[in-house]
């Protein structure tokens, strides 16, 4: 007797996608806008489909030009805020999660 399994389905890069894609699922379902910003290069490597429904503007325009348009959306008395917590982010060490909640403009507001 023997056995035949299709094993091309499970390499280490394939699983890796599937999780990723799991996630992306999951951070779309979210109510709330998600986003991540790699500090090193300065632009958004994730951000969930909230971004349309909550600010108005398309994922792939905020890929593009996050930074212009965090000049225009953020309110001006959370400027410092964000600021003092992109610093704690860029000294930590670690891989440590900061959070900070900031007021933003909807687009064309």
């Amino acid at each position: 007797m023997s056995s035949s399994q299709n094993s091309g389905n499970r390499t280490p890069v394939n699983q890796f996608q599937k999780e990723i894609d799991f996630l992306k699922k999951v951070a779309n379902l979210s109510p709330d806008l998600l986003y991540i910003i790699d500090l090193q290069e300065k632009k958004v490597v994730f951000v969930n489909d909230k971004i349309k429904d909550i600010l108005g503007f398309d994922p792939k325009i905020v890929y593009e030009q996050w930074q212009e348009i965090m000049k225009t959306i953020l309110h001006p008395d959370d400027r410092e805020k964000r600021l003092e917590n992109l610093q704690k982010c860029i000294s930590s060490s670690s891989e440590e999660i900061f959070e900070v909640e900031v007021r933003l403009k909807v687009k064309d507001a």
